[in-house]
Formats: C-alpha cells, sequence, structure tokens
C-alpha cells in the first residue's frame, strides 16, 4: 500500500528543489497543480492545497492577499518537515552553498536558500549576520538604475527579511562582538545604509545607538582593533591603514581571522575592506610607507 506521507515528502523535496534553484512561481505552481491531479488525491491534505496553488497565486495577482501573503504560504508549503531540520549548520557550509548560488548572477535563489535555513535552521549569530549583510547589499545594489529586478516586490522582500534578522539580533545578540560591530559598520554611514531604519533603529536614535554599542564595545572587546577602524573606513580615509600601528594592525589580522571569511560575496567584500596586507600577502607596516 502506497504512504501518501512518503510520498508527499519526495514531491515537497523536489518542488523545494526547483523553488530555491529559480524556477518561476508561474511554472511552479502550474507543476504542483499537475502533480497533484496525477496522484487522483488531491481532494485530500496536503495534495489539496498543492492543487490550489495555481488559484491562490491568481488571488495574489490580483491583489487577494497579496503577494507577500502568498510567498509565505508556499514557503510554509515547501519547508522542510520536522524531522528534517538541521539544528546547527556550520556557518562555512552555508557560504560554500551561497557561493553555487551566486555564480548564477542571480539574487533570488540565494534569498530563498537563506529564508529556508531562517525558517528551518538554528538561528545563530553568524548566519544573523550573513543574512543582514546580504539583505543589506541586495538593496543597495536594486537601487541602481543600471540593476534589473527579479522580481516586482524583490526590494519589499529583502526589506521585510532584514528588519526580521535585525529584530532578532536585538533580541539575542546585542551583546555579541560580530552583531555590534556590523551594527556599528551601518550606522556609521547610515545615510548610505539608510535601509537599516526602522522599528529597532527609527530615523533620528542612530547616533545615540551608534555611540552606545561603541562604548559597550570598549568595555566588552578591550583589545578589539575592529571597532577603532569603522570610523576611518567609513570616513572613505584610503590612507587609514597608515593611521594605526603595527601592533594594532597584527591585533587586526588576528581579529578578521576568528570570522572565517571566505568565498562569497559578502565576505570577499569584507575581507577587500579589512585587509592590510600587499598584493604578495605581506603584513603593510608604517615602516614600509
Amino acid at each position: 500500500m502506497l504512504d501518501h506521507k512518503v510520498i508527499f515528502e519526495l514531491v515537497r523535496r523536489f518542488l523545494h528543489q526547483q523553488y530555491v534553484t529559480g524556477m518561476e512561481i508561474p511554472t511552479l505552481v502550474k507543476l504542483m497543480y499537475r502533480i497533484a491531479k496525477e496522484t487522483g488525491w488531491y481532494d485530500e491534505e496536503p495534495w489539496n492545497t498543492l492543487f490550489l496553488m495555481e488559484d491562490y497565486y491568481d488571488d495574489a495577482q490580483w491583489g487577494i492577499n497579496g503577494m507577500e501573503g502568498f510567498r509565505h504560504h508556499l514557503e510554509c508549503l515547501l519547508m522542510p518537515t520536522t524531522l528534517e531540520l538541521d539544528c546547527a549548520i556550520p556557518i562555512s557550509a552555508i557560504k560554500q552553498q551561497l557561493t553555487l548560488y551566486e555564480q548564477q548572477g542571480i539574487r533570488l535563489p540565494v534569498y530563498r536558500y537563506l529564508k529556508e535555513l531562517w525558517n528551518t535552521s538554528f538561528r545563530t549569530e553568524d548566519l544573523t549576520v550573513l543574512i543582514i549583510q546580504q539583505m543589506m547589499f541586495y538593496l543597495i545594489e536594486l537601487e541602481s538604475p543600471w540593476v534589473k529586478w527579479e522580481a516586482e516586490d524583490e526590494h519589499q522582500t529583502y526589506q521585510i527579511f532584514l528588519h526580521e534578522a535585525l529584530a532578532y539580533g536585538f533580541v539575542e545578540f546585542i551583546h555579541e562582538k560580530k552583531f555590534m560591530w556590523n551594527l556599528c559598520f551601518f550606522l556609521e554611514a547610515s545615510g548610505v545604509y539608510h535601509c537599516i531604519f526602522g522599528d529597532q533603529i527609527p530615523i533620528g536614535s542612530e547616533k545615540t545607538l551608534q555611540q552606545k554599542l561603541y562604548a559597550e564595545a570598549k568595555n566588552r572587546y578591550p583589545t578589539s582593533v575592529m571597532f577603532d577602524v569603522i570610523p576611518l573606513i567609513q570616513g572613505g580615509d584610503p590612507l587609514w591603514r597608515d593611521k594605526i600601528s603595527d601592533d594594532a594592525k597584527k591585533t587586526l589580522i588576528a581579529e578578521v581571522s576568528e570570522w572565517n571569511l571566505m568565498t562569497n560575496m559578502v565576505d570577499q567584500d569584507m575581507q577587500e575592506l579589512l585587509s592590510i596586507t600587499d598584493c604578495e600577502g605581506k603584513l603593510m607596516l608604517s615602516n614600509e610607507h
């Protein structure tokens, strides 16, 4: 006798893979309809929901419940079952997967992958910070008139996810080094990273929050150099590396190495931003300038 639950799980995995690798929504919901109809079980749940997803998508197109509501419904349907949840996926494995998605040159598969992890995995500081960095990068990218949007609601989708991760981080990681550093980095140039403003950081509160974070960082991480260089970097000073001591440079290298930066896009940007080595990988000491 066929086990409907097992069969649906296999179908769900297949559809989930199509979704995270970029299948267009109209194509995906048509495929859902066809699969549910072919089984003959489309009057039973969860097959009935699968069968009706095309109708739900049409409703969203007409403004009924909205596209964001439809996406939430779709992602809940495709979400891995409780037995599959991975409580602690290494951040290195996540970044390796991101690199593969980024090679496609499109943004939405990256978002879907991170959103899936956010909904199903243990929410670590590393994952929270990675989502904030990635969504911020995409939101700024979408402000360029030369960038083609991949969906009509793409900007709103990233904005919502950014603030969801920020809200969680403010509760769970507000005293942790990596989360604090990224907040300070964005707040130092809040005119550029204006997407950060919202419920957690109302417009006008940024300077007070920034001062509080810097003070706490000095208290919690008194030997850290990473917080000291933020104003120099965000001030656009091309010679900021010349303005810190050789001992500070060595400390900075040690701090950056703790972050396990990899080949994914935001990590590459961070490595370039904080690099204090020359083209041969040698430390740029003061007496060499």
